[in-house]
Order: structure tokens, then C-alpha cells, then sequence
């Protein structure tokens, strides 16, 4: 088939002209399809819909060269993401040298046959490439997710993209302290003999109300099998965060 990312990109360009790629609409309709809803059930929620109004790449920095790692944004709450307070709703994706579309959030299967299909080492990877498609894919639920921290100082001027709306970021300074040798930048190490080990930290919360720091290890096998661990560093990092409401 065409190579995956180009694939993708014409898939993006049907969708910012109003129309959802026909192979897209099959895939979520045999995904997230559910049976015929009555007319109670469609009172209440709304008809089912598998409209897509948009496609972002994912930023891999050129790791997936057979594969393509991109975001789906969806009227209704198909997905696994709600937009706020926009309506509509949003997941990760990836299409396959083969031409298969995968749902990544919360299938840890898919994320292994992404990696598998592949086949390239993750010691090529940038670290924190690689530790936000993990956060993203398996962490998120629903709007309770991930952001993946660069070091310490990094927790310490924290924004989430905020710039100090409803009074900014407040890190709890005993509690930054007493976390900080835990907290480092995302790391790899192993190779395709021995396996893979990523290490990374995150913040964790609702939307903006990111208060939970974590450390994670990802266990990688030779063929790219994972095993995930974490450790909570602190379950209130931050004394304040942003008065935003949705």
C-alpha cells in the first residue's frame, strides 16, 4: 500500500474539507459501534454519529517510518478524550504498513502490535517521544491524563499550557524536595538482544488539575511485549493550580 503517514495526511485533508475517509467511518463504526439505540436512548444521548471533524499527526520525530501515529478528533463522545467545553471527543490512532487502522487508548494488545509491525529498535526512539505516546495511549482515562516531565526544574515552573490562567501553577516545595531525586528526564536503555527499559515521571490529573507526580518503568521484550510499573511520588505536588472552569 502507500506509504502510512501519506496515507494519513490525505486522510486529514478529507476530513478538514468536512468529509470523513470512508475507511476511517468503517473502522470506528466496527470499533465503537453499538446496536440499533431505541428512540428513549436516542432521545436521551443524541443519535450515534462517527463524523470526524479533524486528524493531527502525532510528533514522533521521524521514529515510525512504516507506521503513523496520529490523533482523531470526533463529533459526539465516541472517543476516548472529551473536548472541552467545545463538545466533541478525541483518541489516538495508528495506520499500519499493511494498511490496518488501529485504537490505541487503553489497548495495551495494539500498542505492542504497533511497535511489533514496526520492528525498530526502541533505543532509536526519542525518549520523551516514546514516554508520551505510552502516557497518552495507555494512561489517559478519559479526561484524567498524563504530561510528561522534562526534569525537576521543568515540575518546577509547570504550566500545562495554562500561562498562568486563574492564577498559574503552584508546586508544593516540601513536597518537590522530598520527590526530587526520584524526578528525572525520560530515559532508555537495553537493546533489541536484552529488551528495553523506559523510564519517565509525569504529572496526573483531570484536565488542568494535574496534582498526582508518578513515576513509571516500562518493560520492554526483544518483541516488544510490555510490562508497566509506576510509583506515586506525591499525590498533591502542587498547592495550587489554575481556577479554570469548563
Amino acid at each position: 500500500m502507500a506509504d502510512a503517514s501519506q496515507v494519513v495526511k490525505e486522510m486529514a485533508a478529507e476530513a478538514e474539507q468536512g468529509r470523513t475517509p470512508p475507511a476511517l467511518e468503517r473502522f470506528l463504526k466496527e470499533r465503537f459501534g453499538k446496536p440499533e439505540q431505541g428512540l428513549l436512548s436516542r432521545w436521551l444521548s443524541g443519535p450515534q454519529t462517527f463524523e470526524v471533524r479533524r486528524i493531527e499527526l502525532f510528533q514522533d520525530g521521524g521514529f515510525f517510518r512504516r507506521s503513523c501515529v496520529f490523533w482523531v478528533y470526533a463529533k459526539g463522545l465516541l472517543l476516548e478524550g472529551s473536548v472541552l467545553p467545545a463538545g466533541g471527543s478525541f483518541g489516538v490512532f495508528s495506520l499500519g504498513p499493511d494498511g490496518a487502522l488501529r485504537s490505541l487508548n487503553r489497548r495495551q494488545d495494539e500498542v505492542e502490535a504497533l511497535l511489533q509491525g514496526e520492528g525498530r529498535p526502541l533505543d532509536e526512539c526519542a525518549p520523551g517521544v516514546l514516554a508520551s505516546l505510552i502516557a497518552e495511549a495507555l494512561g489517559r482515562q478519559r479526561n484524567d491524563s498524563h504530561a510528561v516531565l522534562e526534569s525537576a526544574e521543568h515540575l518546577a515552573r509547570y504550566d500545562g499550557g495554562m500561562r498562568g490562567a486563574g492564577g498559574g501553577y503552584e508546586v508544593d516545595a516540601r513536597e518537590l524536595e522530598r520527590a526530587r531525586p526520584s524526578i528525572s528526564a525520560p530515559a532508555i536503555s537495553g537493546n533489541a538482544g536484552t529488551g528495553w527499559w523506559l523510564e519517565f515521571c509525569t504529572v496526573f490529573g483531570w484536565m488542568h488539575e494535574k496534582r498526582t507526580l508518578l513515576r513509571h518503568r516500562c518493560r520492554f521484550s526483544p518483541d516488544f511485549r510490555l510490562h508497566l510499573e509506576q510509583e506515586v511520588l506525591s499525590r498533591a505536588i502542587f498547592s495550587q493550580t489554575p481556577g479554570v472552569i469548563y
